[in-house]
């Protein structure tokens, strides 16, 4: 896409010690952005002093949590196309020129376009089948989104126009934002698309918001609720087909983070390290086959009474 102009909003919280490769990976970019804007939420460790010793525009703000920096960073920058890097994660220096040649071959439709990534817990890690994949791009369908968030955060670049027309980010989210501006996005019509390139390096570390995965967990359960209970009456009065896809995704998706939490709750090693598929498969299961029932059971109960979910 010739002349592709975008910006970069930073939301930062205490990130004094990652900031630095953060900056250095976006200002490394192939096609470097028309404006960088390090948005500080409320940090306490000379986070701001930092980013302005680097020389980039920094705007402080009381702590609100990424959602509501993300927000104050989208008004603040110009160009049709913006991203949204969190302080510890970096930007392989191909990621501009990858999304401009991707955004040149899709439709005024789409929304957003997430790229793969590659864990850094330290040093990279390189997934070999996502970081030597072809550069090629795919819809994401309604049923991959429904299940859990298909995209990465620090990867993904969105038009400025659906992000204004539905709202930005839901303020007083702290995690999974990128996820519930995604669904909202897919119910207002907008097409997402990603790569399996992988062109983030996303870390995985004590510091970092994934690191926390029984809260991530419960947000992303939260907004899956909303969603459901805001779109699957249209849904079930227009297609009632859909809408029971919807409804039976939206259970096993409470399912699969309710497990995922007990896991992480009393089984760390196993939810650490055992591979998402072989996860997922005992989840499909256990759901179909009715194993578990008690545990289930159990688990449902106590998810419907924390997320007050009514029906």
């Amino acid at each position: 896409m010739s002349g592709f102009l975008y910006d970069v909003c930073v939301p930062a919280y205490n990130s004094k010690a990652t900031l630095p490769s953060t900056l250095d990976s976006i200002f490394s970019q192939e096609i470097r952005p028309h404006r960088v804007v390090v948005i500080d939420d409320g940090s306490t460790d000379g986070t701001s002093e930092t980013a302005r010793e680097i020389g980039v525009w920094t705007i402080s703000t009381p702590n609100r949590g990424t959602a509501a920096a993300r927000n104050v960073g989208l008004r603040a920058l110009c160009c049709d196309y913006v991203a949204f890097v969190d302080a510890d994660d970096m930007w392989l220096p191909t990621m501009s020129s990858a999304q401009a040649q991707l955004w040149g071959q899709l439709p005024a439709s789409a929304a957003l376009l997430s790229t793969g990534r590659t864990t850094f817990v330290g040093r990279p890690l390189p997934q070999q089948d996502e970081v030597n994949s072809d550069l090629v791009v795919s819809q994401v369908v309604p049923s991959e989104l429904w299940l859990q968030n298909v995209l990465t955060a620090s990867a993904t670049m969105y038009r400025r126009a659906a992000l204004e027309q539905v709202g930005g980010f839901r303020d007083g989210s702290r995690t999974v934002e990128d996820y519930d501006v995604a669904l909202r996005l897919m119910a207002a019509e907008w097409t997402l698309f990603r790569t399996p390139k992988a062109l983030c390096l996303w870390r995985f570390g004590a510091s970092s918001k994934t690191a926390h995965v029984a809260e991530m967990l419960d947000e992303e359960s939260r907004v899956l609720t909303s969603f459901y209970a805001s779109v699957y009456r249209r849904l079930h009065l227009s297609d009632a087909n859909l809408g029971a896809r919807l409804r039976q995704s939206w259970r096993r998706a409470i399912a699969r983070a309710a497990i995922y939490r007990l896991d992480f709750a009393i089984l760390p090693p196993i939810a650490q390290y055992a591979p998402p598929t072989i996860m997922d498969r005992f989840i499909d299961f256990a759901i179909h086959r009715r194993l578990l029932g008690p545990l289930l059971a159990k688990i449902w109960r106590a998810r419907r009474a924390v997320l007050g979910i009514t029906f």
